[in-house]
C-alpha cells in the first residue's frame, strides 16, 4: 500500500484583472497537497466556485470567502475523515487570469452584449 501524507489544503482564487474591483466576478478552486511515499507531491483540485467581490471590496473579505465557501465546503477528496480539518490551509491568488468562457458576461447574456 502506498503511504500518503496530507500536506495542506486550500483554494486557488482567480482574478481576472491585476487589482481588485467592485462586484467583480473571482473564480475559487478547492485542493488538497499529498506527498507520496516517493517523496513526489500531487495536487488535487476540486470543481470551481464562482463569487463576486462586495461592491467595496478588500483582499480580506476575498480571503475568508475562499476559506469558507471555497476551501471548508469542499470535501469530496476521498481522504479519511477528518483529515482535511486538521491540515493547514493556504490560499493562493493568481492575478489577471481571464475567466472561464462559460462564466464570462457575453456567453450569460443570450444577445452576446
Amino acid at each position: 500500500m502506498t503511504e500518503v501524507t496530507l500536506l495542506r489544503r486550500g483554494a486557488i482564487v482567480q482574478i481576472p484583472a491585476e487589482t481588485l474591483g467592485p462586484e467583480m466576478h473571482v473564480v475559487g478552486l478547492p485542493f488538497a497537497d499529498l506527498r507520496f511515499g516517493d517523496g513526489h507531491v500531487e495536487r488535487l483540485l476540486g470543481p470551481p466556485v464562482l463569487g463576486t467581490t462586495p461592491e467595496d471590496p478588500d483582499l480580506e473579505t476575498v480571503i475568508e470567502w475562499a476559506q469558507d465557501d471555497v476551501a471548508d465546503d469542499y470535501d469530496d477528496f476521498e481522504l479519511p475523515a477528518g483529515a482535511l480539518e486538521r491540515a493547514p490551509v493556504e490560499i493562493v491568488f493568481e492575478w489577471d487570469v481571464p475567466l472561464p468562457a462559460e462564466l464570462s458576461p457575453a456567453c450569460r447574456d443570450p444577445r452576446g452584449t
